[in-house]
């Protein structure tokens, strides 16, 4: 009968998996994240690497000092810029439709740069990296250093299943809808009509409408009309 082999604490560290988290650059996007990377870490006993943009990271130390100064073991903060110049002030926001732009554009190279030190850095660590996690609205960013580096890619769908199926959807959405759009300087009444336009082609958003989607992404100027 063998003897009973009490771990030490070297050998628990070197079977601990080590998670990159990256969010999408929206407060609730990143609260939700945060969340899931704190139970990663305190019940499975992840190592975290939690990656917010330069500008949302100066915010969140301003705003979550006492977060910082406790400290957490194994679960550390990285940044990377997100292609936009620096805000005019500590107060500025960033305007959403030009952060996408940029993030799509600009984001997947840094990511990547990333990945690469944190590989690097790692080397001595057994594992490295056991998985980037990555918001759904992120793959543009994740899904290339996830290739370079043969490292599995899980990803987190913060939002409601109606805005899961539209961004699945989105081009076959958005090209079948685009002939009934009004134009942006139509009406109220137009828009509105347009609006309440029944999507009724893609599985699982039987009775949807138009005005039903993410508004971000889908017809901005015919949505801000009603308002």
């Amino acid at each position: 009968m063998s003897g009973y082999h009490k771990e030490t604490k070297e050998e628990k560290k070197q079977k601990r998996g080590h998670a990159v988290c990256l969010p999408s650059p929206a407060q609730s996007h990143i609260g939700a994240m945060l969340k899931l990377a704190k139970l990663l870490h305190q019940r499975a006993g992840f190592r975290i690497t939690f990656v917010n943009t330069e500008f949302n990271h100066a915010r969140f130390l301003s705003s979550h000092p006492s977060f910082f100064s406790t400290g957490l073991d194994d679960f550390q903060f990285v940044t990377i810029p997100d292609g936009l110049p620096p805000p005019s002030g500590p107060d500025a926001d960033r305007d959403v439709p030009e952060l996408c732009e940029a993030t799509r554009t600009f984001m997947p190279l840094p990511f990547s740069r990333l990945v690469a030190a944190l590989l690097e850095t790692s080397s001595d660590e057994p594992g490295g990296i056991s998985c980037i996690l990555c918001d759904g609205f992120m793959s543009f960013a994740a899904t290339p250093a996830a290739r370079q580096f043969n490292v599995p890619l899980l990803f987190f769908w913060p939002v409601s299943a109606t805005s899961f199926l539209a961004s699945k959807h989105y081009r076959a959405i958005k090209d079948k809808l685009r002939p009934l759009a009004p134009h942006k300087d139509a009406s109220s009444s137009e828009a509105n009509t347009f609006l309440d336009t029944v999507i009724d082609w893609v599985p699982g958003m039987k009775g949807m409408r138009v005005r039903d989607l993410p508004n971000s992404g889908f017809f901005p100027n015919q949505v801000a009309k009603t308002k």
